[in-house]
């Protein structure tokens, strides 16, 4: 329905998208480099490294917590029922 639709702009409609294509991971901003998994998140037209995690499941939740920082209402999340805050600190981005 019309009524259940809510205003946006192709590029929010693009974030609130799941994981395109198949990966070393199924999360989202999220893959495996050796022994280690990396957090990454696109904004705008940059790249920015979230850290090297050694559990997916610690990366997946770190690009959750940016992606809500970032994209609010229109972020796809990983863990969606996850209410918890991953510190984050990013320097010289925030």
């Amino acid at each position: 329905r019309k009524t259940n639709l809510r205003t946006c702009t192709p590029a929010e409609n693009r974030r609130n998208s799941r994981k395109l294509k198949k990966g070393s991971s199924n999360l989202k901003g999220v893959y495996k480099d050796g022994k280690y998994w990396h957090a990454q998140i696109k904004v705008g037209n940059r790249i920015i490294n979230l850290g090297r995690y050694r559990s997916e499941k610690t990366a997946g939740k770190v690009y959750d917590s940016f992606a809500r920082l970032v994209f609010k209402e229109f972020a796809f999340l990983n863990f969606p029922g996850f209410i918890g805050q991953v510190q984050l600190t990013i320097p010289g981005l925030l």
